[in-house]
């Protein structure tokens, strides 16, 4: 099943991100904290052709812009193989440096 908890999502929902599975290109989520994002993503990437390399989960709220930075060229490497990088609370970096 592509989403467990399919309930909490509109068929609407849930057809785009079984479209974006396919896609190569990338994918912003928006919606009010709690509304489930995060399992959005994590389901796009887990039926994506890329769902054998890493996940990598930013917390932009927790970290500071330059940090964010530093994990992204940390994990270059593994992000070229093409990983997917979700970045949560993206809003709380200044909109210049997003």
């Amino acid at each position: 099943e592509f989403l467990r908890q399919a309930g909490i999502y509109t068929q609407e929902t849930i057809r785009a991100a079984r479209s974006f599975c396919f896609s190569a290109q990338p994918v912003l989520l928006t919606g009010d904290n709690g509304v489930g994002k995060m399992e959005l993503a994590v389901s796009i990437h887990r039926y994506s052709d890329r769902w054998n390399k890493p996940f990598i989960q930013i917390d932009c709220a927790a970290v500071s812009p330059l940090d964010v930075m530093s994990g992204l060229l940390q994990n270059g490497r593994r992000l070229r193989e093409g990983g997917t990088v979700c970045f949560e609370a993206i809003e709380s970096i200044p909109r210049q440096q997003q």
